[in-house]
């Protein structure tokens, strides 16, 4: 696992002077950074990034069975996970029992009967992270080098003590501590989930007549998913502790029903046909109640605080109505067509636009077969094509204006707020104004390539191009506040995705007892915001449409861009024409190239005559000055991506491995500039030292290309002493985007394996055993990549594409060792 660098040289305070903090209840409510004087030699330091971790452990156990005879089969498993993560203590931990069952019967020798279920049942633990008060990653990592967290509770008060509230006294119990310790939060809060998921269908498959199939199909699924989010009396931003419990539950209903007929008009023509109906309904239901101040400190429940906010009661409910139909024909065996249809009316679609029509078709020639091509040089080959539409549904209740009770807070969970005051009940108009008109989203796209099997098998090649164009896409747009709102879901949006993708595959040695295959994959894609619609204005031609070359990185024009996310402190991230979707908009220091002329009293326009694109302005006191204009800056989406993999068997052993790359892509270490700020990143001990922008300026990868490119300006080869003010300044996080802007390409040697399997007699002993398998095998066992911070794969946003590339206070992807085996009867 890798580790954030920190700093263990200095302590608390500002410029070099201590902030005093030895008395009971004392606050540092200032100068709480680490920006004080050197630590004496043979302070006892920590290493605050390291001692929050541990090493998990995990059991996964799966039995499983099946058997039958001509007219019946079934098929029966259980299975049970057991895991505890990779944080210190018991906190994060997951356990999860599962049952499945399938079986099928012929009542009759053309009408068969078949129902498949499954039960899930979880229980996890984990811990509050990202740019949390309460958060683990946070209060570690911004603690001061000498504070001596793993001691969390006073010895004396047994209260909760953090680097900013020491020494608790016997009554600060509900006294603020700032930010969490990392184990008071560890082995004190309390976030849970517990979930109960069932899962099947009925199946019945009836052929009356030779040529003629029907299939029909009803399947569920229901999901309880029940949460507590609790923080202890002591936690911070709270006023003696609180709690949020949520009750989710889902359900999915589904009904198919197909009939297929299939002609074959000659021995050189097949053909098929398929039509049918789905129906499909999905609920949801959310309560969630929030209490604050515990009565007494324990149990976690909602009957144990004072006040509790009215609950969150919120139903959606959407419905489909679909019919569909294809056409398949195969010619010669050589010429695979297919055309189809699909109609479908949804619940969630504007008052004129209930239904929509989903077209598509496809074409593959295996044209090997009629090439007679030796099979020693190409023994199969295929070109394709294929053209389809789908659709993304809207947001549901979109089309209408509606009013809201919710309750509402920021980051702090001490400023929830409900519309509700002297007991009088109030409501609130939503800040999403409806639209009645609002259509699914339309995705259409162009595939085309062709597969290849050569040398009598010994490689694969296949290779894809694809242009996908999503139209109608629904934003949320910004509207004036005089309307009362403050955005609109709109059919505003145009995007394409094009790209290419090629997999291959090679097998030098297939002998009997050894066999060697090497593999590998390569994918490009080019996303781009075309259109983010159009104002009254633009449409009647007296503002400039939203184009790429009218909006430009500054976004100059109406409905250049909006926002689709965002994380705290301003780093959002945006849709922008003429950029890929995801992109962040911020300041940045003043560059040539960008057509500036006079920023701050500094006449950059003057000094950029003649120079360089991108070279860096320097006052006359050998720092940059800020650009105030926001503009697009970065991309989280990589150039291309790729994989190597090996397999090899020698007698019966089987050893694999598979080698992941991303090339290109942006990534913001927000951690590394949360960690400046505080003067705990390892960095920050540079403090004192004379550094000369452009030459020798503290970088990492990508932020070189900045801050050690080409300079101008009356400061160009002027030293400067970099200390507290450029790291809680211009280089902490309410600085310029581009001194946390690094290259996220990486290589991942994600997975290396050997197996066996045992035949013998010793098998057969075990139980009357036919066959043992065992394998060991490493995941994520070395990472190689020039990013500064733990893991270039990290969001803050999880898998969202609203905040891809945000790493702020996240936990990197674990290296685990697994056992496995597997006995067969």
């Amino acid at each position: 696992m890798r580790f954030v660098p920190v700093q263990q040289t200095y302590g608390v305070g500002s410029n070099g002077i201590t902030t005093p903090c030895v008395g009971t209840n004392c606050i540092i409510s200032s100068a709480f950074f680490s920006w004080g004087p050197a630590l004496p030699a043979g302070t006892t330091v920590y290493n605050h990034a390291r001692e929050i971790f541990e090493t998990g452990k995990s059991w996964d156990n799966t039995v499983s069975m099946s058997g039958g005879n001509e007219r019946t089969t079934f098929y029966l498993s259980m299975g049970g996970l057991n895991q505890n993560g990779f944080v210190v203590g018991d906190a994060d931990f997951l356990h999860r029992y599962t049952v499945r069952f399938n079986g099928s019967h012929s009542l009759l020798d053309n009408f068969t009967i078949g129902a498949s279920g499954s039960y899930v049942q979880t229980k996890g633990g984990g811990l509050d992270r990202g740019n949390s008060t309460n958060g683990i990653g946070l209060g570690a990592l911004r603690q001061p080098p000498d504070f001596n967290a793993l001691q969390y509770l006073d010895p004396v008060t047994g209260l909760h003590r953090s680097w900013r509230f020491p020494n608790p006294g016997p009554t600060a119990f509900t006294t603020n501590r700032g930010f969490d310790n990392p184990f008071y939060a560890i082995n004190q809060d309390l976030l849970t989930g517990e979930t109960g998921r069932y899962y099947g269908n009925v199946n019945a498959n009836w052929t009356p007549l030779s040529w003629l199939q029907v299939n029909y199909t009803l399947g569920g699924d229901y999901n309880s998913d029940d949460r507590t989010y609790a923080l202890a009396r002591s936690s911070a931003g709270t006023t003696g502790g609180s709690m949020e419990r949520w009750q989710f539950y889902d359900r999915i209903l589904d009904h198919n029903l197909v009939a297929t007929g299939r002609w074959q008009p000659s021995t050189k023509m097949e053909t098929s046909l398929s039509i049918g109906q789905n129906l499909n309904e999905t609920f949801f239901r959310q309560i969630d109640v929030t209490g604050q101040t515990w009565i007494a400190p324990t149990p976690f429940k909602l009957a144990n605080t004072t006040t509790r906010t009215p609950p969150t009661d919120s139903e959606t409910r959407r419905r489909i109505e679909g019919y569909f139909a294809q056409w398949t024909g195969d010619i010669l065996d050589q010429l695979f067509l297919s055309a189809r249809i699909r109609n479908d009316g949804n619940s969630a679609f504007g008052v004129g636009e209930q239904r929509a029509w989903y077209p598509g078709w496809s074409a593959a020639w295996s044209f090997t077969k009629a090439m007679h091509i030796p099979e020693s040089l190409l023994n199969f080959g295929k070109a394709r094509i294929a053209y389809g539409e789908s659709g993304q549904q809207p947001p549901l209740y979109a089309t209408q204006d509606i009013f809201v009770t919710t309750a509402f807070a920021d980051f702090n969970p001490g400023s929830l707020q409900v519309p509700t005051l002297n007991g009088i009940g109030g409501q609130y108009a939503s800040a999403a104004r409806g639209n009645p008109d609002i259509r699914p989203e339309r995705v259409k796209e162009l595939e085309q390539g062709f597969d290849l099997s050569l040398f009598n098998g010994r490689s694969d090649f296949s290779l894809t191009h694809y242009n996908s164009r999503s139209s109608d896409v629904v934003f949320g747009v910004s509207l004036p506040p005089s309307t009362g709102y403050t955005s609109v879901n709109l059919n505003a949006g145009a995007l394409t995705n094009k790209g290419w993708e090629i997999t291959t595959a090679f097998r030098p040695i297939t002998r009997e007892n050894f066999s060697v295959e090497i593999g590998g994959n390569w994918a490009r894609n080019r996303n781009m915001v075309t259109s983010l619609g159009a104002i009254d204005a633009q449409l009647q031609g007296l503002v400039p449409m939203p184009t790429p070359e009218n909006c430009g990185p500054e976004a100059k024009v109406p409905r250049c861009t909006t926002g689709i996310g965002s994380s705290f402190s301003g780093q959002a991230t945006f849709a922008q024409v003429g950029y890929p979707f995801g992109v962040w908009r911020s300041t940045d220091f003043a560059r040539c190239g960008r057509g500036l002329t006079i920023v701050s009293g500094n006449d950059v326009g003057a000094a950029c005559a003649g120079q360089p694109d991108g070279a860096l302005y320097l006052a006359a006191t050998g720092l940059p000055i800020t650009d105030p204009t926001e503009r697009a800056v970065g991309n989280p989406w990589p150039d291309w991506t790729g994989g190597l993999s090996a397999n090899v068997m020698v007698k019966g052993v089987e050893i694999s491995a598979f080698l992941d790359h991303r090339s290109g892509g942006d990534i913001l270490n927000m951690t590394r500039s949360s960690m400046y700020q505080y003067g705990t990143h390892k960095d920050t001990e540079i403090r004192g030292s004379t550094v000369t922008f452009g030459q020798n300026m503290l970088c990492h990868n990508k932020t070189c290309d900045v801050l050690n490119g080409p300079t101008v300006g009356p400061g160009k080869g002027v030293p400067v002493v970099l200390g507290e003010a450029w790291f809680t300044g211009p280089g902490s996080t309410g600085g310029p985007i581009t001194t946390r802007l690094e290259d996220a390409t990486f290589t991942r040697l994600r997975e290396v394996s050997i197996g066996y399997s045992f035949r013998n007699a010793f098998v057969e002993k075990l139980g009357g055993s036919r066959q043992l398998d065992v394998k060991v095998s490493g995941r994520n066992l070395r990472l190689w990549t020039k990013y500064s911070g733990l893991d270039p794969e990290t969001n803050i946003g999880g898998a969202a594409n609203a905040n891809r590339g945000i790493d702020w206070f996240g936990t990197p992807l674990d290296r685990a060792v697994v056992f496995s085996f597997a006995l067969h009867h």
